[in-house]
């Protein structure tokens, strides 16, 4: 039953179902947050061991659907598994074809073993307390599906039937959904390139750090406010294909993009030597440096480097990026705060908890417009020089494409005003 519904909404290689897929995705969520992406999942298993590991919940999963008189068949949930599969195999290379046909093939055995122990249980019913769905056997089941996910595009290829039957066998599951299970295994494909990858899913997957105004924040609603957030929603359109967020962060910002956890990196990303080794970055899109921001009664006082970095002077900065690394070799006398993330430090600076901060300057301005009581202490100077652009693979079909974008709205002058208009509504948000 599964079957066709979703071969209808996830796209595959042939253009007439991606135009089908694109049509009727409005069911599903348009713009999915990925806060975690599943980069670094490890198992000392082989993949059919997982696959075992996580059609034995099935018999639990059961007993739970039997105590609360849950069906076992529950077409909305088997989509979203599938769709959420999808995306995370794009992490990998692979193809949505073969992943939603995996899963496809993984849900219809597991509801083969759900029915089987229904048909006991109606003259033998299950005794003892049966386990949680939602906070127990739930979290366990997606921590095996990422790990059979992050083992599907390097799947040892040497894998028999025979191997994967005598892992697999279980009460409830019969020989054709082994053999079902083993065949779609054995047909994971994955992309050549991204930008094939792109083209044929129509997903693009934007990763950002959503703490850096003005180029992407939440606002007071919890709504993804921002330059970046504006010019995303635009090159996913440019380029055909559903956007997706990938919530990444300042310390785990090139962990995530080595393992391919988002397609292109837009959150105000500083173009420096260590990241342009790793990947491609497009022209730049604002040019910046750093420069202190401080309480407005201490402006006079930190007008300078020097006066900064004194002994009794206490200079915060947020974990993981540039303005750590600025700060970690221009300040050695000076205190350094190191706050836990990049989304409360504004608010440590003006509860005291700090004399200043070294950031960029456009992040200045905004907070300086913000709050009364915060000030550059070096307007129109610069400690630093560092351009923004946005960050993606070595793949020069799709930096090209994306360059077309880029390239067009620095030109006419329409990111200047898109970049004025973010300023002014950063400045306005309160938090």
């Amino acid at each position: 039953m599964i079957n066709a519904v979703v071969r209808g909404m996830i796209p595959s290689r042939p253009r007439q179902r991606v135009k089908r897929f694109m049509k009727l995705h409005g069911y599903l969520i348009t713009l999915l947050m990925i806060t975690t992406p599943i980069a670094g999942v490890a198992s000392d298993r082989n993949i059919e061991e997982i696959i075992a590991a996580r059609l034995e919940l099935m018999k639990p999963v059961a007993h739970a659907k039997w105590v609360t008189g849950r069906a076992i068949e529950d077409t909305d949930r088997e989509k979203v598994v599938i769709e959420q599969a999808v995306i995370s195999g794009l992490q990998y290379g692979i193809t949505t074809d073969s992943t939603t046909t995996f899963f496809e093939a993984q849900i219809e055995a597991a509801k083969a073993i759900q029915r089987y122990w229904f048909n006991i249980w109606k003259n033998d019913p299950p005794t003892g307390l049966a386990p949680n769905l939602t906070e127990t056997i739930r979290p366990q089941l997606l921590e095996l599906g990422d790990q059979i996910l992050s083992q599907l595009g390097t799947a040892n290829r040497s894998l028999t039937l025979a191997r994967f039957q005598a892992a697999t066998q279980m009460e409830g599951l019969s020989l054709a959904h082994q053999q079902a299970l083993f065949q779609a295994l054995q047909g994971i494909e994955q992309y050549p390139s991204r930008w094939e990858q792109i083209q044929e899913s129509r997903i693009l997957r934007v990763g950002t750090t959503l703490d850096y105004a003005p180029f992407s924040y939440l606002s007071e609603s919890g709504e993804r406010e921002g330059l970046d957030i504006i010019l995303a929603t635009q090159l996913a359109e440019f380029l055909g294909a559903r956007l997706v967020w990938v919530r990444t962060s300042w310390p785990t910002l090139m962990k995530d993009f080595r393992s391919g956890a988002f397609d292109v990196g837009m959150s105000g990303i500083s173009i420096i030597p260590s990241r342009a080794r790793e990947g491609f970055f497009t022209r730049s899109y604002h040019e910046g440096g750093k420069t202190p921001i401080t309480h407005c009664n201490l402006k006079n006082r930190f007008a300078s480097l020097d006066a900064i970095d004194r002994p009794g002077v206490r200079g915060i900065v947020n974990p993981g990026g540039t303005n750590e690394q600025y700060v970690t070799g221009a300040l050695k006398a000076a205190t350094i705060v190191r706050p836990p993330d990049n989304e409360t430090i504004f608010k440590a600076l003006r509860a005291g908890k700090a004399d200043l901060m070294i950031t960029d300057a456009i992040e200045v301005l905004v907070m300086a417009q913000r709050y009364d009581d915060l000030c550059p202490s070096m307007p129109g100077s610069l400690l630093t020089q560092q351009d923004k652009g946005w960050l993606l693979p070595k793949d020069s079909a799709l930096l090209t494409r994306v360059e077309q974008f880029l390239g067009p709205l620095i030109e006419s002058g329409e990111l200047d005003r898109l970049k004025a208009l973010a300023i002014e509504r950063a400045a306005q948000i309160a938090h």
